[in-house]
């Protein structure tokens, strides 16, 4: 009566259900594919004006069930706990996972406070994303100041659980960060991801993921673009060309070692190309007006 759809007779007992409804009506079997099929294959008889102006105005039903996607650069990271595996042998499945549970919340409470997004859970690693869906001037930066907060945290976690069980085990902790251009899903307000949806995919990531594997406990282990980014920021030391599972070429890699002035205070990110002076040209009014105040 309204849009011209047809109603839907359910594959299982014959009952005629109306165009939207999902489930029959009568025994409750899923209408779903039966549903797109009706959409997607019209009727052999002429259709109404009604129905043309409909399938004119609203888009395929393939353009409405994808998601739109975006290309981003971004900085990954994954951390992961060193000797899990043996730490679960020993503990009962509860205390193990009370172990992680502490753990996974406060890795996630440093890579929040930097402004990253938790992507994903994997086994015991934590993987995270640095300027998506929101991007910063500086996410390199925000995420070596996580992992180095994340160390932090960890170590403060090892010493509660150590007052509590003096033979508790203590745990460590490898990171690996790159930065690299990835394929992201849009958003529609700009802030927040669907979490089902929510899906980096890109080599950056996969680097990152080789990268943790290869550093050594309580190191953090860092790319290329990665350091030319935020080698005025940070101290590195620089390691031999990595051979990376699955990677032709050898990867380069630095370790970090903290920031400059090791002054836990942020302070602003350089900006410009470094020894390139470029004067402001015009705008002398404004500048006096600056200057002057």
């Amino acid at each position: 009566m309204e849009c011209g759809k047809r109603f839907i007779v359910c594959p299982h007992c014959n009952t005629v259900n109306p165009p939207v409804a999902k489930f029959c009506i009568e025994c409750g079997n899923a209408l779903q594919a039966k549903a797109q099929t009706e959409l997607a294959a019209p009727s052999a008889t002429t259709p109404s004006p009604i129905t043309n102006q409909h399938t004119e105005q609203t888009p395929s039903l393939p353009d409405r069930l994808s998601n739109p996607e975006e290309r981003r650069v971004v900085t990954i990271m994954f951390a992961d706990i060193t000797g899990s595996t043996p730490l679960a042998d020993r503990l009962d499945p509860e205390d193990m996972r009370a172990i992680l549970t502490g753990y996974f919340n406060l890795m996630a409470e440093q890579i929040r406070k930097h402004g990253g997004t938790l992507e994903k859970y994997i086994g015991d690693a934590v993987m995270a994303v640095f300027g998506a869906p929101i991007a910063h001037e500086d996410d390199p930066d925000r995420a070596i100041r996580a992992a180095l907060d994340m160390q932090t945290a960890l170590a403060q976690f090892n010493q509660q659980r150590q007052e509590v069980d003096a033979e508790a085990t203590h745990l460590q902790m490898r990171i690996g960060i790159n930065t690299g251009e990835v394929a992201a899903p849009a958003t529609s307000n700009g802030t927040q991801y669907d979490r089902r949806d929510f899906l980096i995919t890109g080599d950056a990531g996969n680097v990152a993921a080789r990268l943790q594997t290869a550093a050594t406990p309580d190191t953090i282990l860092v790319g290329e673009r990665t350091y030319l980014t935020t080698r005025a920021v940070f101290d590195f030391q620089p390691l031999a060309p990595l051979r990376l599972k699955g990677k032709a070429e050898p990867i380069a890699a630095w370790v970090v070692l903290g920031p400059h002035n090791r002054n836990p205070a942020i302070t602003q990110h350089p900006r410009g190309i470094e020894g390139l002076r470029a004067r402001l040209v015009g705008r002398e009014i404004e500048l006096d007006l600056m200057h002057a105040t």
